[in-house]
């Protein structure tokens, strides 16, 4: 009749059985080696990134073989640009055992920034009003540091704004602003010869 036991060694360990049939006993031993987790430690360069933007993954530890999930690439560092939030798993191998660890990146997206303006078109030497929206902090291209801009464009120009998520993510808009000659009557007699 067999017999089962589980064991679960923490170290090299030898075991002896002892069996008895018809008054004879048998004795055998066996050995369970117990082999060492591979021992590392895991950084990232950033815990949050922006969309585009890429972070780099670090192993540290003697003798072991690192592979990166759900990617697969093997190596001792690893450059990631990952287009949504995802957790990466390094396992480790000495070539006996694995262990694993795992580290999140959020991956914020960039904002979405949009500018309006007071008037579509204007005449030349007149101003306008520019309004930035979607970002927390906003830098114009020609100078300015709040999410309105007054412009007096002499001809139709195009303006850039860069906007600032609370994350630090950057986007951009351009606008151009229409600027139309706005002649007056007396340019547009001499210029038809029509009398008024």
């Amino acid at each position: 009749v067999g017999s089962m036991l589980t064991i679960n060694p923490v170290a090299t360990t030898i075991y002896t059985i002892t069996g008895a049939n018809a008054n004879c006993p048998t004795t055998q031993q066996l050995q369970i080696d117990v082999m060492p987790l591979p021992q590392f430690s895991l950084s990232s360069s950033a815990n949050q990134i922006c969309v585009g933007q890429s972070a780099s993954l670090t192993t540290i530890g003697v003798g072991n073989t690192y592979t990166l999930l759900p990617v697969g690439s093997v190596g001792s560092s690893f450059i990631v640009t990952p287009a949504s939030s995802v957790n990466y798993s390094v396992v480790a191998s000495n070539q006996s055992c694995t262990a694993t660890q795992q580290v999140a990146l959020t991956v914020n997206a960039l904002p979405q920034i949009t500018i309006g303006t007071s008037k579509l078109e204007i005449c030349a030497g007149e101003s306008v009003d520019l309004t930035a929206f979607g970002a927390n902090s906003y830098t114009w291209g020609v100078g300015g540091s709040t999410n309105s801009l007054q412009i007096t464009p002499a001809i139709t120009t195009t303006y850039q704004v860069l906007g600032t998520s609370a994350q630090g993510c950057v986007g951009t808009a351009n606008f151009v602003q229409r600027v139309n000659e706005c002649t007056g009557i007396h340019q547009i007699v001499n210029r038809t010869g029509i009398s008024v």
